[in-house]
This record gives C-alpha cells, sequence and structure tokens, in this order.
C-alpha cells in the first residue's frame, strides 16, 4: 500500500521483505535511535525479529489496527513512519510514531511525512484523533508535531522507558477539524 508522496521521497507499507534494510537502518542509527527511542534490547537488533515485527504489523495491518510506512529516499529505506493502537467506535483515534535516519534530520522530510500520514488517518481511515508523544527534550519532534497541528494536552510523568531510563512525555493530539481547518482541507 502507498499513500501520496513528496518530491523528496516515497512512503510505502512495510511488509517481511523489508526486514533487511530496516535492520541495517536500526543498527546504523542506533546510538541515535537510543537517545529517543524505546529501550530495545539486544534481541531486536536481528533479522529474525525484524522479520517478525513486520509480520506482526502486516497482520495488523490487515486488520486495520496499525500501520508501518517505510520512508524511503531515492530507493532507500531511511526511516519509518505509524499510526497504532487504531480503535473505532467512541474513541476513533490512533497513535502516531515515527523516526527518521540521522543524516535526514532537519531537512522538512518527517514533518512532510507527518502531514501525508495525518492525511490518510483522517481521509482514509476516517479517524477522528490522532496522538503522539515526544520528550520534551527532543525539541526537533515537537516542532514536527507543532507544525502539523498537534496541540501540547499535558504531561506523563516517567511513562516510557528510553536507554534503561524512564523519561517523561509530552502528549500531544490533533483532531480532524483542527486539521481541515488549519490546511483548509
Amino acid at each position: 500500500m502507498e499513500i501520496e508522496t513528496d518530491r523528496r521521497f516515497q512512503l510505502r507499507l512495510l511488509n517481511e521483505k523489508d526486514a533487511a534494510e530496516l535492520l541495517a537502518l536500526d543498527m546504523h542509527n542506533r546510538a541515535f535511535f537510543e537517545k529517543t527511542l524505546t529501550t530495545r534490547e539486544s534481541e531486536y537488533y536481528t533479522l529474525q525479529q525484524h522479520v517478525k515485527m513486520l509480520a506482526d504489523l502486516s497482520v495488523k495491518a490487515e486488520h486495520g489496527s496499525a500501520y508501518m510506512f517505510g520512508i524511503f529516499v531515492d530507493g532507500e529505506l531511511n526511516g519509518c513512519i505509524s499510526i497504532t493502537d487504531i480503535v473505532y467506535g467512541p474513541l476513533c483515534s490512533g497513535m502516531l510514531g515515527y523516526y527518521l535516519d540521522e543524516r535526514y534530520n532537519g531537512c522538512g522530510i518527517m514533518s512532510a511525512a507527518v502531514s501525508l500520514v495525518l492525511k490518510f488517518g483522517f481521509e482514509k481511515l476516517k479517524l477522528h484523533r490522532i496522538e503522539a508523544g515526544a520528550m520534551e527534550r527532543n525539541a526537533g519532534s515537537v516542532h514536527v508535531l507543532k507544525k502539523n497541528g498537534f496541540i501540547v494536552e499535558g504531561t506523563n510523568r516517567k511513562n516510557v522507558n528510553i536507554n534503561h531510563q524512564w523519561e517523561d512525555h509530552l502528549m500531544l493530539a490533533v483532531l480532524k477539524e483542527e486539521w481541515e481547518e488549519q490546511f483548509n482541507v
């Protein structure tokens, strides 16, 4: 499954065939990612674990509960962006998450990718609310979210284990009607 693209990159739903390339991305950026992503034990950094993770995500995509897209720059996997924990009914929401190769941070790629995935979430998935969490000290991530209409709703105290330390996270969200108004949809 592909969604709209930007002139700088392509977004494509990941599957098991992408496991080796995703593992290479994760290994190459391990020290960088471990500053802001959940603690990953050594068994995470195996091809077998990446195949299993992507197979599980493929099943979730088939059921409409999670979608993980690869961010491809010149055909090479350089990041991931996902909507997970999708629930319908009275909540009709999902959780946005993302990471990008350190070489491409600050180039506007993630801001554009978030914009495209929000469009997918609100228009294709018919979600009402999309949430995201970011460490306050991760100014780049907070900026990406605010640029895309997210509003800080509060702080979850010491709720995510990052690099073996419990970290506070700003909780942000954007509602479909806010997104439509801000971006004239």
